[in-house]
């Protein structure tokens, strides 16, 4: 039986020697495929991204993700922090109309209280420690207007299902040591640190379990929809989304 990664490598090869990259690039398919699962998620509970006027992303990063929302909801205003300088530098030279400030890898950032609309996040709770993760979504909570929303992604014990069938070698860093339904139990919230240099920013696994339990439990938010295995990705399986409230 051909492996999954050995069909896919044939495929991309096969699509290199006939064709040239599609437009728009696989690129911004791929972006614009995971902003339409926030959307998604909205629409569920009767909201959507151009309702918000003030948008707050959370680990925007070089801006793969914010430099849409420009056009979405061109009357919002958009903000956008990361931890890396170098990263917001970036965005604020090539996304004039933005707002972009550096956090720390530890709460407190700088924005005054109820600040924004809508806030969200992708594949930034996948690396943080169980202590920060409380102190972040209560810092988030607390910039977050009374009856604004919150949309972070995760990974669960789901992603690690999905990667053992489609992408095994993905999961050698992750340290699961038994097999993955044992695991979860016995490490509801899976934390290692992957590079010495960055104790603080490891990789981390969230039981489905645990964030029902623990979420509303250890902050002010209310979790309005958890979608499992909402966002595709290759390789890295797929990621959760966890829709919150705050009252």
């Amino acid at each position: 039986m051909i492996k999954i990664k050995e069909l896919i490598n044939k495929t991309s090869f096969i699509e290199e020697q006939s064709s040239n990259e599609p437009n728009p690039p696989y690129s911004t398919r791929y972006a614009i495929n995971q902003i339409q699962k926030y959307e998604s998620v909205l629409n569920q509970n009767n909201r959507s991204l151009i309702d918000f006027p003030k948008i707050l992303e959370f680990g925007c990063g070089h801006g793969r993700l914010i430099k849409y929302f420009f056009d979405i909801n061109p009357s919002s205003s958009i903000y956008g922090s990361d931890v890396l300088e170098k990263q917001i530098e970036k965005c604020k030279q090539d996304f004039p109309k933005g707002n972009f400030i550096q956090n720390g890898t530890v709460p407190p950032i700088d924005f005054q209280d109820n600040a924004f609309d809508f806030i969200y996040s992708y594949s930034v709770f996948t690396h943080l420690a169980e202590n920060n993760h409380i102190a972040w979504l209560n810092e988030l909570g607390r910039i977050l207007k009374p009856g604004g929303l919150m949309l972070h992604s995760v990974k669960s014990y789901e992603f690690v299902r999905r990667a053992k069938i489609f992408s095994p070698d993905n999961l050698l860093n992750y340290g699961l040591n038994e097999p993955y339904e044992k695991f979860e139990i016995n490490n509801p919230y899976h934390y290692i640190v992957d590079n010495p240099k960055t104790p603080e920013y490891g990789i981390t696994i969230i039981s489905k379990k645990y964030i029902l339990d623990n979420w509303e439990k250890s902050t002010q938010l209310k979790i309005l929809s958890y979608n499992e295995g909402c966002i595709e990705t290759y390789p890295e399986g797929c990621h959760d989304l966890i829709l919150l409230r705050k009252p």
